[in-house]
């Protein structure tokens, strides 16, 4: 523990909230659509390169996955503006 930096702190804390946003459909219910499509492949993402950051430190790595962040975001809230429409039957 004395090696740890806090950016390897940052890393499993990365690496945990990847995961539980990759569980996060089964968690909560929502296990259908684009929005358990997001959870599943941000979550992915973020834990990889979460992993990636452990084993070799590297600056681009961080940046990339605030970009992935911000985007897995950004797209829950553009679903949420336009949510789908009911289909009447006919």
């Amino acid at each position: 523990m004395e090696n740890w930096t806090n950016a390897k702190f940052c890393d499993v804390a990365n690496l945990i909230l990847g995961a539980f946003l990759f569980l996060s459909p089964w968690i909560f219910g929502f296990d259908a659509g684009a929005a358990s499509q997001n959870a599943y492949i941000a979550g992915i993402v973020i834990a990889v390169l979460a992993i990636a950051a452990l084993a070799a430190f590297a600056v681009w790595e961080e940046w990339l996955n605030l970009i992935v962040a911000v985007l897995a975001a950004i797209e829950l809230w553009m679903m949420s503006q336009f949510p789908p429409r009911l289909t009447t039957g006919r």
